[in-house]
Order: C-alpha cells, then structure tokens, then sequence
C-alpha cells in the first residue's frame, strides 16, 4: 500500500517536528547555514530540505542536508540530478539526528567531520584502502538513510 500525499505531509510534518524540538542544536546550525546559502538551488527530499552548495563535501545538520556541487548533474544551469548514495548516506544522518537529539554533534558530527577532513584519517583510508563507511557513524547513517527511503547507497 502506498503512502498517500496526505500521509505523506504528516510524515514530513513530524520528521520537521522533531528535528526542531529534538535535534534542535544541530537544526539551528544548519537553518543558518540554509539562510547563508538562500540564492543557492534548494529541494526537498522527505522532508529533509536539500541545499547544492559550492564547498567541498557534503554535509547534514538537522533537517538540512548540503550536498557538494560536484554529487549533482546540471543541463543549462538546472538541476536535474543529485548522486543518490551521496543523498541517502546524508539523509541518514539527519535520522541519527532525529535518534540522538542533542547529542547528535558529539556522537556522530564531530567524529565524522575529523573522520572526512583529518590528514591522519585521508592517509589511513587511502593507504589501507579502508571504506569511508567503515565506522558506525557512517556506516549506521548508510543503513537508517535506505531503510526510510528505501533507496540504496553504493556501500
């Protein structure tokens, strides 16, 4: 049975809800970091609000997920594809958000951003050939991004 638009609105509704009231510390970074990026190209995606960013990386911060330019295709200047993997792994991050509330930025986004960014961890990942989905922060959004999409990553 398919989730009719009303149900799907409530649904929408709820997962906003709650990452205001519950992920609120990370929501209000990433609602100033929306107003920082407003002339940029912005979509909805389960309620997450997406925004294309021109900085290096991806990344979620409560209901707010910022994708790398360079995850998207353009046909004269218009969106018309974001990386799926890339859209599902962040989706899943705003997931943990929803689980873990305000210990969110402790528990999963200063850990992944040292995982991502730090010259000791690029090394290691790239020497040993380690998956960047390897430790639970990651891996965990991977697995909570494609059960509520229902859409596959490519690890």
């Amino acid at each position: 049975m398919s989730e009719t638009g009303e149900d799907k609105q409530l649904n929408n509704n709820g997962y906003t809800a709650w990452q205001w009231i519950w992920g609120l510390p990370q929501t209000l970074v990433g609602s100033v970091l929306y107003i920082k990026n407003k002339g940029r190209i912005h979509c909805n995606y389960h309620g997450a609000c997406v925004t294309i960013w021109d900085r290096e990386g991806s990344i979620s911060l409560g209901k707010f997920i910022f994708i790398d330019r360079t995850e998207c295709k353009f046909e004269k200047d218009e969106l018309i594809y974001i990386d799926q993997s890339t859209l599902v792994h962040e989706y899943g991050h705003t997931i943990q958000s929803i689980i873990l509330g305000p210990l969110y930025l402790i528990v999963i986004g200063l850990p992944s951003i040292i995982w991502c960014n730090h010259p000791y961890f690029v090394k290691k990942r790239k020497e040993k050939k380690i998956s960047y989905f390897e430790p639970f922060f990651e891996r965990t959004a991977n697995i909570l991004g494609e059960a509520v999409t229902k859409q596959k990553t490519s690890d």
